[in-house]
């Protein structure tokens, strides 16, 4: 029976909200009352905003109220709007569903999901990684690629060059090399 991971969830695992949405969907215009349904976790939960000059907040639900906060971005054009983090009071654009409640993102104890890979598992992947994507020969003769710019070349065509390099590096040995080790480390 395997054993449960003792290492924080990752990011991704998490549920999230965003402000963006609600901004992309009109939901936050100046001294309003909007209404609308969010799906989270395969439920369809009401929502309200409601935006004004004194008080500004999100409700989910019956009994979880979000504060929302405007401000005045640094070209001074429209609003930008941050949540405010019931847990820890710090401005944020993205809540997470932790532990039932929606915090930002300094309150949860996470990794990323690179973090929790073995070092093996982090080489492989940097290998398929190279071997695996787009061959960089075709961007180079792709529609208005240029290679060069005032006769130096440009650092698009550096970078494919290098990854270039880097799968010529990779035979076929080094590959079946890598792929026999982590199969024999696994067993």
């Amino acid at each position: 029976m395997g054993r449960k991971p003792t290492y924080p969830q990752t990011i991704n695992e998490l549920y999230r909200i965003s402000i963006t949405t609600f901004k992309k969907n009109g939901y936050l215009t100046p001294d309003s009352l909007d209404k609308g349904t969010i799906t989270i976790l395969s439920n369809k939960i009401p929502f309200v905003v409601k935006t004004s000059d004194f008080d500004s907040y999100l409700k989910l639900g019956n009994n979880t109220y979000i504060k929302l906060i405007s401000k005045v971005p640094n070209l001074g054009i429209g609003l930008m709007w941050f949540f405010v983090c019931p847990m820890s009071g710090r401005l944020c654009r993205k809540l997470y569903l932790y532990n039932g409640a929606f915090v930002g993102i300094s309150v949860i104890p996470y990794n990323y999901e690179q973090q929790n890979y073995s070092r093996t598992n982090r080489n492989l992947d940097k290998v398929f990684k190279v071997t695996f994507q787009d061959a960089p020969e075709e961007k180079i003769f792709a529609k208005y690629f240029r290679t060069t710019y005032s006769g130096k070349p440009t650092k698009r065509f550096q970078q494919i060059l290098s990854q270039q390099k880097k799968i010529d590096k990779i035979s076929e040995d080094n590959l079946y090399r890598y792929v026999s080790d982590y199969l024999k480390l696994t067993k």
